[in-house]
């Protein structure tokens, strides 16, 4: 998404405002906090609001084919790493 931001803004545009307003309908309806890629939890849910603010940003940077559309996003691979390393709680180990 970084590199279309960069090259082709008009066209990622939508996309992006899109994937933004749904992080906020699924954080506003608690939809999918039963999600099977988090391992049954998501423990994501919280953060929802700060990614689909940033990816509306960089939607609407893009819509107005801003030079820096892709610094929202840059900002939100960062962020969701940290959140993914330091934040996430650590899974459990079932054993058999």
């Amino acid at each position: 998404m970084v590199v279309a931001a960069i090259y082709i803004p008009e066209i990622i545009a939508p996309f992006l405002v899109v994937m933004g307003i749904s992080f906020f309908y699924q954080y506003a309806t608690n939809a999918r906090l039963d999600a099977w890629e988090g391992g049954g939890t998501a423990w994501w849910h919280d953060l929802r609001p700060y990614h689909g603010t940033l990816l509306l940003l960089a939607g609407v940077l893009s819509f107005k084919k801003q030079k820096y559309a892709y610094v929202p996003l840059i900002i939100d691979i960062v962020f969701g790493t940290y959140t993914f390393m330091f934040i996430r709680p650590t899974p459990t180990v079932q054993r058999v």
